[in-house]
């Protein structure tokens, strides 16, 4: 624009610059004729006018055509000029409803969570159900659970994993409801501490148990295993993720499936326009992302599914970054580095 701007600015200087010579020419043509610097043959009066538009009516057409040209030039100029604003404008309300359909499918996506409503069985004067995130919220807690695989390979584990003071906490907790009183477990811990197989360390703690052998057993192995998780291989996580995911999903699965395409559609949106590079539709993306929103959307991305692209994004924006503050996978003392960690090399894969 300002390179175009020069050079129209320049040649209106230019035709100024000849209109103002040929007028001095035109003022001064009549002295110039009778004087000695131009040598014409004038023998009257009458030539003088032949002699004036024989010189001058030449340059005068030429100006004439410049000017012509010029005139052209600079409403060429003007209509690129135009049509640019108007390419801007078109660009800019692209724009605009590119954000609003942002927004539009962000609020779509609370409201498929406002909507969302899920029988309180069983809870005496309780409403007959729960909606929005309270429902999402009892979706994620009242599913099953079950760490007793994750516990089993931490028993049958080789290496030095089991720390004494944790089984101890964990043996207290689950021996409450059977023991009246305070129990030293400190023989039962080292026979199972120093236990090398998982046959050996269950009959150690089935031998400690005076009743509901078969309850209270399941109960400690879900403790060491959900203490323990992130120790264990990735299979065994693998599978607890589809376990988990699928037994959420198949109570759920019109709301999981919308939620799901929902989130992926905005993922899109930002990637493929460049809404991605202004924080601001990132950081409102995070704000309104909850916690159980964040679990659903790990254990479906944990369990395999999900496009590279949709995963790679979720991991360099950190969308799920908030899952390192709970505890829902493990209670570790360092659950959460261990869930970071975990995180990045599911959504890497």
């Amino acid at each position: 624009m300002k390179t175009e701007k020069k050079k129209t600015d320049f040649l209106l200087a230019f035709f100024r610059g000849v209109a103002i010579f040929l007028v001095i020419i035109a003022i001064s043509f009549p002295m110039l004729i009778f004087s000695d610097i131009i040598p014409l043959k004038i023998n009257g009066y009458n030539e003088v006018g032949d002699a004036f538009g024989g010189i001058v009516n030449p340059l005068i057409a030429a100006v004439g055509v410049a000017v012509t040209f010029l005139a052209f030039y600079i409403q060429y100029q003007a209509n690129q000029q135009q049509l640019e604003q108007i390419s801007q404008n078109k660009k800019e309300q692209n724009d605009l409803l590119k954000q609003q359909m942002f927004f539009k499918l962000m609020d779509n996506q609370q409201q498929r969570i406002f909507n969302l409503s899920k029988m309180n069985y069983g809870i005496r004067g309780a409403s007959p159900d729960i909606t929005g995130t309270a429902a999402l919220d009892s979706i994620l807690k009242n599913d099953n659970e079950n760490f007793k695989e994750t516990g089993k390979e931490i028993l049958s584990s080789n290496e030095n994993i089991i720390e004494y003071d944790i089984i101890d906490k964990i043996f207290q907790y689950n021996f409450n409801a059977v023991f009246d009183a305070y129990i030293d477990f400190q023989p039962l811990i080292e026979k199972v501490i120093e236990a090398n197989t998982y046959q050996n360390r269950v009959k150690a703690i089935e031998d400690y148990i005076p009743i509901n052998k078969e309850q209270v057993l399941e109960s400690i192995l879900n403790s060491i295993g959900r203490y323990y998780f992130f120790y264990t291989s990735n299979k065994t996580k693998l599978d607890f993720f589809k376990r988990r995911y699928h037994s959420i999903a198949s109570k759920n699965q019109t709301f999981i499936d919308g939620y799901i395409k929902g989130f992926e559609h905005i993922i899109n949106l930002l990637k493929d326009n460049g809404l991605n590079k202004d924080d601001t539709f990132i950081d409102y993306l995070k704000y309104n992302l909850t916690i159980g929103e964040q679990k659903i959307l790990f254990l479906y991305f944990a369990s395999g599914n999900g496009k590279t692209e949709t995963k790679t994004f979720v991991l360099e924006n950190g969308l799920l970054l908030d899952l390192c503050n709970d505890t829902f996978l493990s209670n570790h003392e360092n659950h959460d580095s261990l869930m970071k960690e975990e995180i990045r090399a599911i959504l890497s894969k």
